[in-house]
């Protein structure tokens, strides 16, 4: 595909590799340093080969606890010769006047062990991750501004994207999203997840350390922060990366867990990768081509004049187009996104031209035809005779999934921020009512009459927020996971479907039908929350169908379940929508455009509602033949409570 390479000059290699490396001696002296790390810490790195590190990477006199956490690691690797990952530490960059940048690192040693077994080498990685910690700390800060009005609303969920968590540590039961249980290796959620499942998961020499870092915040630390590997069912190997903060009750003890856990597996697999290719450095360029074509990202190198002469087999399996029909510039036409394409050949012309550092976020086109993001860097490699490049080497590596996440949380927040203000002003309008009510009295003490209609409009209003205050409570409580107040006993669903029915006709008139094919249908459920269900989809029916089109209710039982359907002719629900169309707070686009008011958490409630008494609830929504929300109960609702 492309003429042979000349022999490599492997400390040329090591220099221009894409990230941040140094090697030392085993006296800790300076023996080798990437030009991006050279770079970012602003070392002459001419002057500073056989310095002691310390000497060339001072640590802040005002701050020093970053370098007294290096020392501590490259001493440890020194005695125990065993690689040692570092937490993210700060550790400042002296500049040029004598003053220190902040700046955070996720740094890593590991060490290179000579013919005896002593450590000859220590090869250190980082990563600065400055902006990262930054945006970890706005979060927080954000986190902390929303604190007053989430406690209001019964821990209401404060992590979003990829896989959500709560861990309620007084009972040990776990509410998860569907992605949480996807990084275990399972397709459906799990019925049901404590601490000791997810330990069951975990690769046996990783369960102690999860095991203490659960232990450390339940003495006293708020936030969790670790990474582990977990078995699948198909007894293949995972990664997993897990953050939580804890809550804490007034007496200080800790109360819930929440967070987010997402997989890991290709980044610690492209660490391996870059782990065994600093090892590779004295080997031919057979081998450092292998190296190439081992990590996940996806990787290129270009000639000097920037057509791409090489795309490693993970580019050509990813976007499911040969390296050969994508060389030149041609792969910006073939699976670059559209909207990108222009300001990506204007940066990369930019970047060969020695303008600018080549570093950038595109979407490159999958086999299946979807797009995802990926952050693409690339280093020139230059001959050590001439200084000039002889070829362009970059990797790109999928940041789709955390592109989702941030996405994720901020839609998130917007939703419960619009849910407060709904909130308020529809709690307002009863309570204000009942008070201007209460001044009418006040003002004709001597009229029984007008004082009992007065008093019955109180009553009405305060009915009014006692049941927007109970639907709240109970949705904190389907969100906790915490079971419902049930109070199950024989009734006849008919009977208590006719009832609704009866009473919302008063308020909507005859648009309502029913269709009853069974009769007398009778069993043990929650009466309560059976009519909250019929009213909650009855209402949505109305609210959203054409004023024109009755609303028909169709009943169906057999000796093991009862069901009901509540259809309409309206406005079709959206797939996207139908998927996220029962979380709280969410709303489908037709209701959100049309402006019509809500709190996007009647369908929850329907859902919890149905779920506590062993049933479940479906959507069906097509042009044709309109929308029908499905709900099947049990005969014996005792039997799943």
């Amino acid at each position: 595909m492309t003429s042979a390479l000349p022999a490599p000059n492997f400390l040329q290699l090591f220099n221009s590799v894409p990230g941040s490396y140094l090697v030392l001696d085993h006296e800790l002296k300076l023996v080798a340093i990437t030009d991006e790390l050279s770079n970012a810490a602003q070392v002459d790195r001419e002057d500073s080969l056989g310095q002691f590190i310390f000497e060339v990477l001072p640590d802040d006199p005002n701050d020093p606890t970053g370098f007294e956490v290096w020392r501590s690691s490259l001493l440890k690797v020194l005695e125990t010769r065993k690689p040692d990952v570092m937490p993210i530490v700060k550790y400042a960059i002296q500049r040029k006047d004598g003053g220190f940048t902040e700046k955070f690192w996720r740094p890593s040693n590991t060490p290179v062990l000579g013919r005896s077994g002593e450590v000859e080498y220590i090869i250190h990685r980082t990563e600065e991750v400055t902006e990262l910690q930054k945006k970890e700390q706005e979060s927080l800060e954000a986190k902390n501004k929303s604190q007053e009005s989430e406690e209001r609303m019964k821990f209401a969920l404060n992590a979003a994207g990829m896989g959500d968590w709560e861990l309620n540590l007084i009972t040990g039961k776990a509410f998860r999203s569907l992605k949480h249980d996807q990084c275990f290796g399972y397709k459906e959620l799990q019925p049901e997840w404590t601490l000791e499942h997810a330990l069951r998961h975990i690769h046996p020499e990783d369960v102690e350390r999860v095991r203490a870092a659960h232990a450390v915040t339940a003495a006293g630390k708020d936030e969790l922060n670790f990474e582990c590997r977990v078995i699948w069912a198909d007894e293949s190997l995972h990664w997993i990366s897990a953050r939580a903060r804890v809550e804490r009750n007034t007496n200080g003890h800790p109360v819930r867990m929440a967070g987010l856990v997402w997989d890991v597996t290709e980044r610690k697999l492209a660490e391996e990768a870059v782990k065994k290719s600093s090892e590779a450095l004295q080997r031919s360029e057979e081998t450092f081509r292998t190296m190439m074509v081992t990590i996940p990202q996806l990787v290129w190198t270009c000639l000097p004049d920037g057509q791409c002469d090489y795309l490693s087999p993970q580019w050509a399996a990813f976007t499911g187009i040969s390296a050969g029909e994508q060389l030149g510039l041609d792969w910006l036409d073939r699976v670059i996104f559209p909207e990108d394409r222009e300001r990506t050949l204007v940066h990369w012309i930019g970047a060969v031209e020695g303008k600018h550092d080549y570093d950038i976020e595109y979407r490159i086109r999958r086999h299946d035809g979807a797009y995802r993001w990926f952050k693409t860097r690339g280093t020139p490699v230059r001959s050590a005779d001439t200084g000039k490049i002889s070829y362009w080497f970059g990797t790109c590596t999928d940041i789709d999934d955390e592109k989702k996440a941030i996405r994720d949380l901020e839609e998130q927040r917007a939703l419960r921020e619009k849910f407060v203000d709904s909130l308020t002003h529809d709690l307002r309008t009863p309570m204000t009512a009942g008070k201007m009510t209460a001044q009418l009295i006040l003002r004709r003490p001597g009229d029984p009459a007008t004082v009992s209609k007065l008093a019955d409009r109180i009553v009405v209003n305060m009915d009014r927020a006692d049941a927007m205050i109970r639907d709240l409570l109970d949705v904190s409580r389907i969100r906790a996971g915490e079971p419902l107040p049930l109070s199950i006993k024989e009734c006849r669903i008919d009977q208590i479907i006719e009832s609704t029915v009866n009473d919302l006709a008063n308020l909507h008139g005859p648009r309502i039908r029913t269709n009853n094919e069974v009769g007398h249908v009778a069993g043990f459920w929650d009466e309560s929350a059976v009519q909250r269900i019929v009213e909650n989809l009855t209402g949505n029916a109305i609210k959203y169908g054409h004023e024109a089109a009755p609303v028909t209710i169709r009943l169906n039982a057999s000796p093991e379940w009862v069901e009901f359907a509540v259809h309409n002719e309206g406005e079709v629900i959206l797939e996207a929508d139908q998927k996220v169309l029962f979380n709280p707070y969410r709303r489908t686009t037709t209701a959100l455009g049309g402006g019509l008011k809500g709190w996007g958490i009647g369908l929850t409630l329907v859902k919890g509602m149905t779920e506590a008494q062993g049933g479940t609830v479906r959507v069906e929504s097509t042009a044709a033949l309109g929308t029908t929300f499905i709900v099947r109960l049990p005969r014996d609702s005792r039997l799943h409570v």
